[in-house]
């Protein structure tokens, strides 16, 4: 609960609901570091990196694979179809001309988490972005966690909460 400034009446909205103080604690600070990772560093790529067009109408899979070039992003956390999954990634499977869905799936290839079909440019940002995401906790978040002593409290799950930024 917090007080909306200049007004007296205290808003209440309740965005998740949790059984334990632990998994709401673990809930929060996941989805506060993947909101400072994508406003911070994401959204100052994409700035710096204009002739990418990243989210832009010229965006492409040339173009995603470019920007993981530059960030140092290894191609095996992007999947384009279940056959290429090896280890715990992103993929993206066409679903028709229009449209595709984006997937978080774990080291076994099983889908943790899926968006609806949508718009093929639209996807490609998604799926730059979610890449994105994945990189940074592999490489700088789990050894934050590590860190702190709680890395291996975290499940697929808590690993797809902060991905859904």
């Amino acid at each position: 609960m917090f007080m909306v400034e200049r007004q007296n009446n205290p808003y209440l909205q309740i965005t998740k609901e949790f059984d334990t103080e632990v998994e709401g604690t673990k809930h929060f600070f996941l989805d506060s570091l993947s909101t400072f990772y994508f406003l911070e560093k994401f959204q100052r790529f994409v700035m710096e990196h204009e002739e990418l067009d990243i989210g832009g109408p010229t965006f492409d899979q040339g173009k995603l694979f470019k920007a993981m070039s530059i960030l140092g992003i290894p191609a095996s956390l992007f999947a384009l179809g279940q056959s290429q999954v090896r280890n715990r990634a992103i993929m993206l499977e066409k679903e028709d001309e229009t449209s595709s869905i984006v997937s978080f799936v774990n080291d076994k290839g099983n889908v943790i988490q899926s968006t609806v079909a949508i718009q093929n440019q639209r996807a490609l940002f998604i799926a730059f972005k979610k890449v994105y995401l994945l990189y940074q906790f592999e490489n700088e978040v789990k050894n934050l966690l590590e860190t702190e002593g709680i890395a291996n409290n975290f499940s697929e799950g808590d690993i797809n909460t902060f991905l859904l930024f």
